[in-house]
């Protein structure tokens, strides 16, 4: 029993700091959401603003006859120096 509580009481710092480390990930994370939302709300408010402007043309105006999407990956290449 007194060697059970000798090995608690050595880890207990151990354990402080840990937890002290994980409260602190989470009020990043909390901070990083928060960041996050506000963000959300701006780019939402931002395209209400410019959908009620182009509610203002006429929609026979312009037609869009097609749309092609591609995707480029970023990819980097290893130079030796051999050539």
């Amino acid at each position: 029993m007194e060697k059970q509580l000798k090995v608690r009481e050595r880890a207990l710092p151990t354990l402080k700091n840990k937890e002290s480390a994980l409260r602190m990930e989470v009020k990043r994370a909390r901070d990083k959401a928060s960041s996050l939302d506000q963000e959300l709300l701006n780019q939402s408010q931002q395209y209400t603003r410019m959908s009620r402007l182009w509610g203002e043309f006429d929609n026979d105006l312009i037609r869009i006859k097609d749309v092609r999407l591609a995707s480029k990956k970023n990819c980097r290449s290893i130079h030796t120096g051999a050539r």
